[in-house]
């Protein structure tokens, strides 16, 4: 099954069996395949956000904890402002149905409960 975003589910949850920062990867839209530790910052906060806010029923707790504590251990905890590429058709369209892009002053910014987390950005 895939949603909206293009994301594979069995059943309702990304199923993740002892994971680790050791033995964690993520595959992305474009079929890069990368272990946590060797994302970089903006692309760990990125997927903090997506988890978070577009599709936190997809993933397991452990998932969750685990992006949790990779952003306190290298971000002290602080992610930084969401940048969805605008190329990634589908997140931006996600986004857009939850109500949390609005134009301003010719940027496409994210909003969530009435505060700015980041922009889209223009790849």
């Amino acid at each position: 099954m895939a949603d909206l975003l293009g994301t594979k589910h069995e059943g309702d949850i990304v199923r993740v069996v002892n994971v680790t920062r050791d033995n964690f990867s993520w595959t992305n839209f474009d079929g890069v395949t990368k272990g946590i530790k060797d994302l970089d910052d903006q692309h760990l906060s990125n997927i903090y956000y997506f988890i978070k806010y577009l599709a936190p029923e997809y993933y397991s707790d452990k998932t969750v904890n685990l992006f949790n504590e990779e952003i306190d251990i290298r971000l002290d905890g602080i992610p930084l402002p969401y940048k969805p590429l605008r190329s990634f058709s589908r997140e931006i369209e996600a986004l857009r149905l939850k109500g949390y892009l609005k134009e301003v002053e010719g940027k496409t910014l994210v909003f969530v409960d009435g505060r700015e987390i980041g922009e889209v950005f223009e790849d």
